[in-house]
């Protein structure tokens, strides 16, 4: 467990609520799914499912892993005492507790969580070579075809998102093909810009409202659409305010080790909205108006100063989740800014035709990704110059033939725009594979920013 982890975690009541809200998901699908039709989605676009009366859901949440029994005892404390109770109980019990037990204690089973999440993707990525998947294929890839092996079942239907990576199209494709969800949408993307790229989206948009309207019964609302745009705007507004207001300052709301994970929950917790879009709404509100409360309280603060900045990135095939307690132990903050690099964090016009409003959204997110290699490389250095960062560490996952190999391009454009941006590239094929090659590198680079 990283160093201080524990002591800010389970007095930070907002990020405490949000953590449960998280792992409550077979809680929360459980009693949904008397009224309410369950959608399955890949990526953070669950707009049209909430508008269509359904309920979106991250499959791996779905999963209730080894430590369930403290999310439920969590839940029902939760649910009897209110967040705040729970966390100022923990803070009193901190303070009267002077040899660290319930600091420990506490902070172990946060930790323990985590890692049973952890462990949740690496059964389901050894599960997926046993039906059959291809070796060479990315780890994210391999652990969302186990888990839907195991979970599909819960699911009415799914939502599948096409992007410049054939993998994750077989991937969907082997869902149908497989029977592991009823009912499969594969919205497709196009390969060039312009108005004819947005009409194509719209179009397919379309489909997919229709194709929604067939299973859950209901007719698609564009009231409640727009309801739901301004809320998830809300959300996506609060997100980009702690990655390029808070998370740039010395002084932090918490640990770097636990602002990492924080950052983890937001990337997590941003494809579903938690399964309830309003009460997240309302918690991130409360999140980001706690880290500003937080940083006022110089006994809740931490002073970072000193701590070289450093993006991670990209992550969705597959990461190292000890790069946070790496980076803790060497003074250094890592960040994970995928969804903000990729454009999913940027609001949709909620005036006019929304659905071609949301259609050149999914453009932007499509232009995120890049089109190539060299586009995905500008993003990078522009999000790295918005955040602040001293460095980005590459995570390059064995399987990608499409994105993965973009740190070449990355640091040709950093030379020839003449730019101060080190790039320290990181081979990851399984969670805790070459921890200790890893190491070496991110220390060699935290060493070198802390020697400017």
């Amino acid at each position: 467990m990283p160093k201080n982890m524990a002591a800010d975690t389970i007095d930070f009541k907002s990020y405490l609520q949000m953590s449960i809200e998280f792992f409550s998901a077979p809680e929360i699908v459980e009693q949904a799914r008397k009224e309410r039709k369950i959608c399955g989605l890949t990526f953070p676009f669950s707009e049209l499912i909430i508008a269509g009366g359904a309920l979106p859901v991250f499959v791996p949440r779905l999963n209730k892993g080894r430590r369930y029994d403290v999310i439920k005892a969590a839940i029902a404390a939760k649910n009897l005492l209110g967040a705040g109770t729970l966390a100022m109980g923990f803070d009193l019990l901190k303070n009267v507790d002077r040899s660290g037990t319930v600091i420990n204690v506490a902070g172990n089973l946060i930790n323990d969580i985590i890692m049973s999440l952890n462990e949740t993707y690496e059964a389901a990525v050894k599960e997926s070579a046993d039906l059959g998947m291809p070796v060479d294929h990315c780890y994210g890839a391999k652990a969302l075809f186990g888990l839907y092996k195991k979970l599909g079942h819960f699911l009415d239907m799914n939502f599948g998102l096409d992007v410049r990576c054939s993998v994750f199209f077989n991937f969907h494709e082997a869902l149908t093909i497989n029977k592991f969800v009823k009912n499969n949408f594969i919205m497709d993307m196009p390969y060039t810009a312009g108005t004819d790229a947005v009409e194509f989206f719209e179009k397919e948009i379309w489909n997919y409202i229709h194709f929604q309207e067939r299973i859950t019964g209901k007719r698609f609302d564009e009231n409640k659409f727009k309801n739901v745009l301004e809320l998830t705007n809300q959300a996506k507004k609060l997100i980009k305010a702690v990655y390029l207001d808070i998370a740039p300052g010395d002084i932090l709301p918490c640990s770097p080790a636990t602002f990492s994970e924080l950052n983890g929950l937001l990337v997590y917790s941003q494809m579903d909205y938690n399964c309830r879009l309003q009460r997240y709404v309302d918690h991130i509100t409360q999140l980001v108006q706690e880290m500003h409360d937080r940083i006022d309280n110089t006994s809740k603060r931490f002073d970072a100063t000193g701590y070289p900045k450093l993006i991670y990135t990209p992550m969705f095939g597959g990461f190292e989740p000890e790069i946070a307690s790496i980076a803790d132990e060497l003074g250094a903050r890592v960040y994970y800014p995928d969804w903000l690099l990729y454009g999913a964090c940027e609001e949709v016009k909620t005036t006019g035709n929304l659905v071609r409003n949301y259609a050149e959204n999914l453009i932007k997110f499509q232009h995120g990704f890049g089109l190539t290699n060299e586009e995905m490389g500008e993003n990078i250095i522009k999000l790295a110059h918005d955040m602040k960062v001293d460095g980005v560490i590459f995570n390059e996952v064995f399987g990608c033939r499409t994105m993965c190999t973009g740190h070449r391009m990355l640091k040709d454009i950093i030379r020839k725009k003449e730019i101060d941006l080190p790039v320290n590239v990181i081979t990851f094929n399984n969670m805790g594979d070459s921890l200790g090659q890893v190491k070496t590198r991110v220390s060699a680079m935290v060493e070198m920013l802390k020697g400017k």
